[in-house]
Protein backbone atom coordinates (compact mmCIF):
# COMPACT_ATOMS: atom_id res chain seq x y z
CA UNK A 1 0.00 0.00 0.00
CA UNK A 2 2.33 2.78 1.23
CA UNK A 3 4.75 1.24 -1.89
CA UNK A 4 1.77 2.02 -4.15
CA UNK A 5 1.23 5.21 -2.85
CA UNK A 6 5.22 6.82 -2.83
CA UNK A 7 5.00 5.33 -6.24
CA UNK A 8 1.72 7.44 -7.52
CA UNK A 9 3.69 10.47 -5.79
CA UNK A 10 6.94 9.87 -7.81
CA UNK A 11 5.40 9.03 -10.80
CA UNK A 12 3.55 12.46 -11.20
CA UNK A 13 6.85 14.28 -9.96
CA UNK A 14 8.37 12.88 -12.88
CA UNK A 15 5.71 14.04 -15.25
CA UNK A 16 5.86 17.69 -13.65
CA UNK A 17 9.72 17.78 -14.79
CA UNK A 18 8.53 16.18 -17.96
CA UNK A 19 6.39 18.93 -18.52
CA UNK A 20 8.43 21.79 -17.38
CA UNK A 21 11.60 20.36 -18.89
CA UNK A 22 9.81 20.00 -22.63
CA UNK A 23 8.53 24.29 -21.92
CA UNK A 24 11.73 25.00 -21.46
CA UNK A 25 13.01 22.87 -24.26
CA UNK A 26 10.95 24.52 -26.71
CA UNK A 27 11.24 28.41 -25.46
CA UNK A 28 13.69 28.69 -23.13
CA UNK A 29 13.38 32.62 -23.31
CA UNK A 30 9.84 33.05 -22.33
CA UNK A 31 9.31 34.91 -19.52
CA UNK A 32 6.98 32.84 -18.06
CA UNK A 33 9.90 30.03 -17.83
CA UNK A 34 11.32 31.26 -14.53
CA UNK A 35 7.70 30.88 -12.61
CA UNK A 36 7.19 27.68 -14.27
CA UNK A 37 10.52 26.26 -12.53
CA UNK A 38 9.32 28.28 -9.19
CA UNK A 39 6.32 26.67 -9.29
CA UNK A 40 7.88 23.36 -9.95
CA UNK A 41 10.35 23.53 -7.56
CA UNK A 42 7.69 24.24 -4.99
CA UNK A 43 5.78 21.13 -6.02
CA UNK A 44 8.69 18.85 -6.13
CA UNK A 45 9.65 20.07 -2.43
CA UNK A 46 5.75 19.44 -1.11
CA UNK A 47 6.00 15.63 -3.00
CA UNK A 48 9.42 14.94 -1.32
CA UNK A 49 7.69 15.94 2.02
CA UNK A 50 4.63 13.71 1.76
CA UNK A 51 6.99 10.96 0.42
CA UNK A 52 8.98 11.81 3.74
CA UNK A 53 5.93 11.44 6.16
CA UNK A 54 4.99 8.21 4.05
CA UNK A 55 7.92 6.37 4.43
CA UNK A 56 8.22 7.57 8.42
CA UNK A 57 4.84 6.17 8.92
CA UNK A 58 5.64 2.90 7.83
CA UNK A 59 8.95 2.37 9.44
Amino acid sequence: MNEDLIRSYMTAAGMLMEDVSAKVLLDPLAPERVGDLRSLINELRAIADVVDAIRRSAG
